[in-house]
């Protein structure tokens, strides 16, 4: 029976990988298709610059569901039952859903207000497209929201396979609606395409949910011990998440004022980085913060110290590295991907550009989002409210000199050494006094080695920039692809031959689980009977 219970587990591990994997994607296709349909254009500019509040906020709520409502909910299945439970879930349910209702309906009367605070420097006719795309996508907070709000539940029962599906789903929804109605409706289908993407994966989740466990009927009360505990987790919740907002809303403010285009192709070399860095967190999510949410009740300071640093070096031994490579390959990448269709040869030159500026820094990136995620899981607020502030003020500060003298180059190098800055200087002193103390100067070092390992990486970027855009496009699609391949499988070989020459702690742990399912003797299936 253990070993069957091991087997199912394995399995739906892969499941959920295999869909969070689908997901990034999928959500990579989304861009490369509107790129190829409506370029690198003040069009896509207004459709990204509209879908930027909805899509963080309602990233906001995802937050939310995960990090605040799950440990509540299970805490009151525990103490007073599944009834109990069940009504506290129903009245979050409609806590969100008039929340987010509350949102579209500001979304639709103050539209150009908000507009005016996100791009400045559109003008006129680009304000209004991106007002009519932004009271469209406004729409996706509701759907979304409620999306994470089944799917928290649905990982809660142990229904994580089902519950990784709802990016996928979203995804292949609104790139089929968008190749179908891309030239009868323009950027309006991609937005509506979007819509409906979040509806479906909501309609999905829910209907798995309610049909295995019971959810109606719904009933609300503000006198409710638990909903006013939750309501009052959002407050430093919400102040954590505006000073999150505030390094993309600069990109969005900055960039409004410069060549057309450039938000476009900062949005889409800001996703390009997130595809690794995505897949790691959304794995540590699954893995990792329930038993550090456990060791942060239970008191053991030492263990959940422990997983916290070992966390961090497995992320870095796999996103140093690719963040590297990212920046060395931004042009031949870039062309790869964003050429042709609606995309100019300075749309694509400024996608690679800004994927060089923003690479590097994906392990930092991923940093500050798993140290605030961190000290949420273990209820430490003001630090992560300290520390999204001082990284908000560093890019402000950043951007103000840099983007003057190099322009988006400036803007997005600011984006990234600001992230930098922050981890190098500032965790450790805002981790004082948490269970997370100690380790940084080992943390510190270890990043230099995998650096150091990197370096060729890195280097490779002086080759391939030998070759202009324009030089790059004249070559057939299929050679560019294949030596890419190749020299993307050498450089990391190298890498891992020099993390080992560095005696780095991971490559020795990596290659021994390698050894053990290549080279162990017994082949045999798991008997599920057994």
């Amino acid at each position: 029976m253990k070993k069957a219970g091991e087997h199912a587990f394995k399995t739906s591990a892969v499941i959920v990988f295999a869909f969070l994997v689908a997901a990034k994607l999928l959500n990579f296709v989304k861009k490369v298709l509107i790129g190829k349909f409506f370029g690198v254009t003040l069009i896509a500019d207004a459709f990204f610059a509209a879908g930027y509040l909805p899509y963080y906020l309602a990233i906001f709520f995802e937050g939310i569901l995960f990090l605040a409502f799950l440990p509540l909910f299970s805490q009151v299945k525990a103490d007073k039952g599944p009834e109990p439970a069940r009504l506290f879930a129903g009245e979050v349910f409609l806590l969100v859903l008039f929340m987010t209702g509350v949102f579209v309906a500001l979304a639709y009367r103050g539209g150009p207000w908000f507009v005016n605070q996100l791009v400045p420097g559109f003008s006129p006719p680009e304000q209004h497209l991106t007002v009519s795309l932004f009271r469209i996508l406004s729409l996706v907070v509701i759907f979304i929201s409620l999306c994470s709000f089944f799917k928290a539940l649905n990982s809660y029962f142990d229904h994580q396979a089902f519950a990784a599906s709802s990016g996928v789903v979203d995804a292949a929804v609104m790139i089929g609606i968008m190749f179908l109605g891309w030239r009868t409706w323009g950027i309006y289908g991609a937005a509506w395409g979007a819509v409906f993407g979040a509806f479906a994966a909501f309609v999905a989740q829910a209907f798995y949910f309610c049909r295995a466990e019971p959810f109606f009927p719904l009933k609300f009360s503000f006198q409710s011990l638990w909903l006013r505990k939750l309501l009052e987790i959002l407050v430093p919740l919400g102040m954590i998440w505006s000073l999150q907002q505030i390094p993309l809303l600069i990109l969005n403010r900055f960039g409004s004022g410069m060549w057309e285009g450039t938000i476009s192709a900062l949005n889409i070399a800001l996703t390009v980085t997130t595809v690794p860095m995505g897949l790691v967190s959304h794995t540590v999510l699954v893995s990792v913060f329930p038993s550090m949410a456990k060791q942060a009740n239970d008191a053991l300071t030492g263990n959940i110290r422990e997983t916290f640093f070992k966390t961090l070096r497995g992320s870095f031994f796999i996103l140093i590295p690719l963040g590297f490579l990212l920046t060395a390959f931004a042009r031949p990448f870039s062309v790869l991907f964003f050429q042709g269709g609606g995309v100019s040869i300075e749309g694509t030159r400024r996608i690679a550009n800004a994927l060089a500026c923003l690479g590097w820094a994906t392990f930092a990136l991923y940093a500050d989002l798993f140290m605030t995620q961190s000290l949420l899981a273990i209820r430490k607020t003001r630090p992560a409210i300290g520390l999204c502030g001082i990284r908000a003020i560093l890019t402000y500060g950043l951007t103000y000199f840099l983007s003057a003298k190099w322009d988006y180059q400036g803007l997005a190098f600011s984006f990234s050494l600001a992230l930098v800055i922050n981890w190098l200087i500032f965790y450790p002193l805002f981790f004082r006094g948490t269970p997370f103390m100690g380790g940084w100067r080992n943390l510190y070092f270890y990043a230099l080695k995998l650096a150091a390992a990197s370096v060729p990486l890195f280097l490779s970027r002086w080759i391939l920039n030998r070759w202009s855009i324009s030089e790059w496009m004249a070559f057939p699609q299929a050679i560019s692809l294949a030596g890419l391949m190749v020299l993307g499988f050498c450089a990391l070989a190298f890498y891992l031959l020099l993390t080992s020459w560095l005696k780095v702690e991971e490559f020795s742990e990596l290659f021994k689980k390698l050894g053990y399912v290549w080279f162990r003797k017994d082949w045999s299936p798991v008997d599920s009977n057994s």
